[in-house]
């Protein structure tokens, strides 16, 4: 989908570390194994992610003017056969309030977005 299609915001820098800072920031992307963040041409924050269970190697996140965000997972890849760039949209969500992001994402691809804390261990 385009971004006049969902009604995305314009993206800037500042936007997409706060949307980063959502899922939990720096931790997370360590976590998932993030690598290639940047703001594609729909206006979406993009970034690719480690081997899953769900086969969803790139996550494209959008902030929508009525400050709910547009979660999209994809499984991305290059065709050897005719040179282009192949998607298949694994899940969409639309409408995600924030305190739901790492939950989908969580429930969606199966890794773990926090690092659990050890309280009180004696031995």
């Amino acid at each position: 989908m385009r971004k006049s299609e969902i009604g995305l915001l314009e993206m800037n820098s500042k936007l997409a570390a706060e949307i980063l800072n959502q899922f939990g920031g720096k931790s997370f992307f360590y976590m998932v194994g993030g690598k290639d963040l940047c703001i594609n041409d729909d206006n979406c924050l993009q970034f690719k992610i480690g081997r899953n269970s769900a086969a969803v190697n790139t996550v494209f996140v959008g902030l929508r003017a009525d400050d709910t965000y547009y979660l999209k997972f994809s499984r991305v890849w290059w065709s050897n056969k005719d040179f282009e760039r192949k998607e298949t949209i694994k899940k969409e969500f639309e409408g995600v309030y924030c305190d739901q992001l790492a939950e989908l994402f969580r429930e969606t691809t199966g890794l773990e977005t926090r690092m659990p804390r050890i309280v009180g261990f004696n031995a």
